[in-house]
């Protein structure tokens, strides 16, 4: 299967309301005629969205849950789930300042066949490591990578990124080329470049425990189209709680919210993954494609994609631009854009976005999306997000169903339907106060 995977949980926003359904995803049943004229504005409803700016919340929220782990960790070393900078994680967020973990004991020149000071049969470990310049190039690259990944606007680094993270691979490439953090750094550095999976293969050998090396490897394999293997790393992920129980549960939903055979954009880690674990795993939706526009940087992801049909842009910036081009160059392919996409990449495309569950819908037309939201919520998902989010992760990615809510509210109150309007009352209300958007949604409401 194709990946489209692009969690961890960010905005919800846009065309919450338009004019005319075709078909009612997930299964074949012939949609009812909207017998009601509802008129909403595209326009009112877009901006009330943007009140509900989750993707910065789960960002911050994101931040104190790594300060809070890199601190425990410090006082409690845990050899078993090392952790490290996550280049493929959707929030981005680092596990370490640094990549030098003297839990992890170096690995010696022997294993790799690369000499080092003094006699190569005294297997000498090199002097660099553990140096302050060593440490610092490496607290350098984590950071680097971690604000690329931070990106609202494109998921490639920019230019000047980008050198950051080649000068720092070439410190270690030079001073310390048997190490993790030169294989670790060289593969990440070159943006799913599948050319660099022997590097992978080091860094692994050297910390084969290590989640963000599970995160790249499983990302490899995605990319390969090689579900057996990808789902290898994925359980690892799993079982570390890198990739958690209610990122799953989301995704899952994510993916019921997208039309029979549709497309599933996605956009970093959480998302992405989640997606491909909930289908392949768990068998939820395999009608669905994954696309991801992380794994868009790979030349091999990309030429993969134009050999099933695709038309690309030619730009290999993967940014807002790319992603407006793309769904402008394959309109007829059914596509939807996952709520954990940041809203600059909605902005180009208002008046085409249609809200459908936790999904964007991509249409030039206009289009009736109440039928499939009215559909999702009382038919198809599980609401167990909502009801027990275990985690602050898990409550802010709540919110996002909060666009589909809000939306359901305004139209059961015009077809004069209070049972119905009362729960999403009670619902909304419940998600803002476990997410601390409840001021935010009474101000969606008050302008309804």
């Amino acid at each position: 299967m194709r990946i489209l995977i692009v969690l961890i949980s960010s905005l919800i926003g846009g065309h919450l309301l338009a004019q005319a359904e075709t078909e009612i995803h997930n299964n074949s049943i012939e949609p009812a005629k909207n017998e009601f004229n509802i008129e909403v504005s595209e326009e009112e409803l877009f901006q009330d969205s943007m009140l509900l700016d989750l993707d910065e919340e789960v960002n911050r929220q994101e931040r104190r849950d790594f300060r809070k782990e890199k601190a425990s960790r410090e006082m409690k070393p845990d050899k078993k789930n090392e952790l490290l900078v996550s280049p493929a994680s959707e929030i981005s967020i680092n596990k370490y300042d640094s990549v030098h973990d003297e839990s992890v004991p170096s690995q010696t020149p022997g294993a790799f066949g690369i000499s080092t000071e003094g006699n190569a049969q005294d297997a000498i470990i090199p002097v660099v490591r553990g140096t302050e310049v060593y440490t610092t190039k490496s607290k350098i690259f984590s950071k680097t990578n971690e604000r690329s990944n931070m990106q609202r606007q494109q998921r490639s680094p920019s230019y000047e990124q980008q050198l950051e993270m080649d000068a720092a691979v070439n410190y270690f490439e030079i001073n310390d080329p048997s190490s993790f953090e030169y294989n670790y750094f060289k593969y990440t550095a070159g943006n799913y470049d599948v050319s660099l999976y022997p590097n992978l293969e080091v860094a692994e050998l050297a910390r084969p425990n290590n989640s963000d090396v599970h995160i790249q490897m499983a990302g490899y394999y995605m990319i390969k189209d090689e579900s057996d293997s990808a789902l290898v790393y994925m359980d690892k992920l799993i079982d570390s709680e890198r990739l958690t129980t209610n990122v799953v549960e989301y995704a899952s939903d994510v993916l019921r919210s997208v039309p029979e055979e549709g497309i599933l954009i996605t956009h970093g880690f959480d998302d992405s993954y989640g997606a491909y674990y909930a289908q392949q795993k768990n068998e939820i939706r395999t009608d669905v494609t994954l696309m991801s526009l992380d794994f868009m940087q790979s030349e091999f992801y990309r030429e993969s994609l134009e050999d099933e049909g695709y038309k690309l842009p030619k730009s290999e910036v993967i940014n807002v631009g790319f992603l407006n081009a793309f769904c402008a160059m394959n309109a007829d392919k059914n596509l939807s854009i996952a709520l954990t996409t940041p809203k600059e990449y909605f902005k180009p495309m208002k008046g085409k976005l249609f809200i459908v569950g936790l999904v964007f819908e991509y249409h030039k037309d206009t289009f009736d999306n109440f039928y499939s939201n009215d559909y999702l919520w009382n038919e198809q998902f599980t609401k167990d997000l909502i009801a027990n989010p275990v985690d602050e992760k898990g409550k802010q990615l709540s919110a996002n169903y909060l666009p589909m809510l809000l939306y359901l509210r305004k139209v059961y109150a015009q077809k004069g339907e209070d049972a119905k309007k009362d729960e999403m009352d009670r619902v909304t209300d419940q998600i803002g106060v476990q997410s601390n958007k409840y001021e935010q949604v009474q101000k969606v409401k008050a302008a309804y």
